[in-house]
């Protein structure tokens, strides 16, 4: 059974929330009820989850870094891309310090930019690990975003307009609540696998399977990619030694990624 459950269980890693029918019990004709979605898009953007690359790739009029919460859910197709937390940071890192947003916003902050750029990162990991819980909002996040359960905190928030969800709230991210929300959601995808994401969701709005999407395609589907300004190089540099730090405050994060990603292979 789906995530280990083979009752009726109601909990929120094997329930949609929206019909109460556990995944186990999904037959094809509930499944391809899914297909063919045709509805207006509504896609939480999670910051640095590949959300401008997705939207600009299938012209999302409706993408907002908004709390799910607060985004418009009846009769539209709702999305949100999930990402692997170590991978996560890194990026969010790599936005704050190239990007002309990132740039514009750490200015006259502590933000580390020197020329040794193993060592900023580092200092920028061991902020967010020495925080306290009680320490929220844009000041202690270089005005820029907070990475600390940073997409527990979109899929469970509320009232939390763009930009404040980039830093946290003064209440707790609930990864009950983000759990049941991202089961919600009409589509998962995963931007660690973003080109079969891109092509799964494809299909899932067309019924056919986009030319280049095929397994052993002799020439593989172009997708859209926002770097944002941030150089090609950047994911070279070695971040091994911080991903305890990392773990340490994205705790809650891991299982979100975990579930989203079984969620993406049962779709």
């Amino acid at each position: 059974a789906a995530f280990g459950h083979s009752d009726q269980s109601t909990s929120a890693l094997s329930m949609r929330s929206k019909d109460d029918v556990p995944f186990h019990d999904f037959d094809a004709a509930d499944y391809n009820k899914t297909f063919f979605d045709r509805r207006a898009i509504s896609f939480t953007h999670i910051p640095k989850c590949g959300g401008d690359s997705f939207t600009k790739e299938f012209n999302i009029t409706m993408s907002r870094q908004n709390c799910y919460g607060d985004m418009p859910r009846n009769n539209w197709m709702t999305a949100v891309l999930v990402r692997s937390p170590r991978q996560h940071v890194h990026s969010q890192y790599g936005e704050c310090r190239y990007d002309g947003y990132g740039i514009w916003r750490t200015a006259n902050t502590s933000f580390a930019r020197t020329d040794n750029l193993t060592a900023d990162y580092e200092a920028f990991v061991k902020n967010f690990y020495q925080l306290k819980p009680w320490q929220f909002g844009e000041s202690v996040c270089y005005r820029c975003m907070d990475p600390r359960e940073i997409q527990t905190r979109y899929m469970s928030c509320h009232d939390a307009a763009n930009p404040r969800a980039n830093f946290a709230l003064p209440y707790p991210p609930r990864l009950n609540v983000a759990l049941v929300n991202l089961m919600d959601a009409d589509f998962v995808g995963v931007t660690d696998f973003y080109a079969t994401t891109a092509c799964i969701f494809q299909y899932r709005r067309e019924g056919t399977v986009p030319q280049g999407c095929e397994c052993g395609s002799s020439q593989p589907k172009d997708h859209f990619h926002d770097r944002h300004g941030v150089p090609s190089n950047f994911s070279k540099y070695p971040t091994e030694h911080l991903n305890e730090m990392i773990d340490a405050f994205t705790r809650l994060d891991i299982i979100f990624f975990v579930a989203g990603v079984i969620r993406f292979l049962i779709d």
